[in-house]
């Protein structure tokens, strides 16, 4: 607890983590624009799945939604007018889950384990997520709603997952990334940011 009575984790104020966010929203779009070079963006690899973790764990609960649902949707915008694309409803029930992810299991922790663990488990879901939601509005003519063609759906997944590792490597990285920069900015310069144990939080 501070000096208040309060735990940090009740700041109000919490400049590091706005600071980090925006800088996680904004590698998020440029990694998301339609005219960055496949090279800087390589197996389908970005940074918004760790961005989402990062808001959920570090940052107030509304701007932990809001803020990442606007990089989503500038970007979609984008991609919408130059290349036809249309967004996803389940993509972005799957990047809110990130979000909660990253509130229930991460804000109480610093640990680099924990991180990555919390990252893979959002990986996961967003598979399970995203193609569940290709299956069921019938993004292919083989997806006929039997229980078949949803497994077909999770097979044509996996084969993605396979060619475009991206999504987990992006997941892990990033977030490692934007933890441990709070973790040592957090010591270094903003102490009413650090992360305090759950078991100190709450008292």
């Amino acid at each position: 607890m501070n000096e208040t009575g309060h735990s940090v984790q009740d700041t109000s104020w919490r400049p590091l983590a706005l600071s980090i966010g925006l800088v996680a929203i904004a590698l998020a779009i440029v990694f998301r624009l339609p005219f960055l070079p496949p090279e800087l963006r390589p197996w389908n690899l970005t940074p918004v799945g760790a961005m989402c973790l990062y808001a959920g764990a570090r940052m107030r609960l509304l701007p932990a939604f809001l803020l990442p649902l606007l990089a989503m949707g500038i970007t979609d915008a984008a991609l919408y007018l130059t290349k036809g694309y249309a967004p996803s409803a389940f993509a972005y029930a799957s990047f809110a889950l990130y979000v909660l992810l990253g509130r229930c299991l991460l804000t109480h922790s610093e640990s680099l384990l924990r991180v990555c663990g919390v990252a893979a488990m959002g990986t996961v879901q967003f598979f399970l997520v995203t193609n569940f939601g290709a299956w069921c509005t019938g993004a292919l003519p083989e997806y006929d709603g039997s229980f078949a063609s949803l497994l077909l759906a999770y097979e044509k997944g996996l084969e993605f997952v396979r060619e475009y590792p991206g999504a987990l490597i992006g997941d892990i990285t990033f977030s490692l990334a934007f933890f441990g920069a709070h973790a040592c900015l957090a010591r270094a310069y903003f102490p009413a940011e650090q992360v305090q144990p759950a078991t100190v939080a709450s008292k």
